[in-house]
C-alpha cells in the first residue's frame, strides 16, 4: 500500500534532519535503540545526531536526575524521622 502523504512528510523531514533528531530524542515513546536504528536507516550523519540529539536528551536526563535527588532526599528525611 502506497502512502504518498507519509513519503512526502518523510522526504521533507530528511531535508532538515535537525528537528527530526531533536523530537525523536526528546520523545519518551521512542526507545534509544530504535531511534539509533532509524537514524542509521535514514542515513543521517553521526555528526548531526550528536549535535541535535544531545539537546533532545537533556530534558529527560535532567528530569531523571532531579527525580533521583528528590527520592534520595525523601528517603533521608524518612530515615531521620524514625
Amino acid at each position: 500500500m502506497q502512502r504518498p502523504d507519509f513519503n512526502q512528510q518523510l522526504e521533507r523531514r530528511l531535508q532538515r534532519p535537525e528537528s527530526l533528531i531533536f523530537f525523536i530524542r526528546i520523545s519518551p515513546v521512542v526507545p534509544f535503540a530504535i531511534s539509533n536504528f532509524l537514524f542509521a536507516s535514514l542515513k543521517i550523519e553521526l555528526k548531526n545526531v550528536l549535535i541535535y540529539g544531545i539537546p533532545g536528551m537533556l530534558p529527560r536526563t535532567l528530569l531523571a536526575f532531579g527525580t533521583g535527588l528528590l527520592a534520595s532526599s525523601f528517603l533521608d528525611a524518612k530515615k531521620s524521622d524514625e
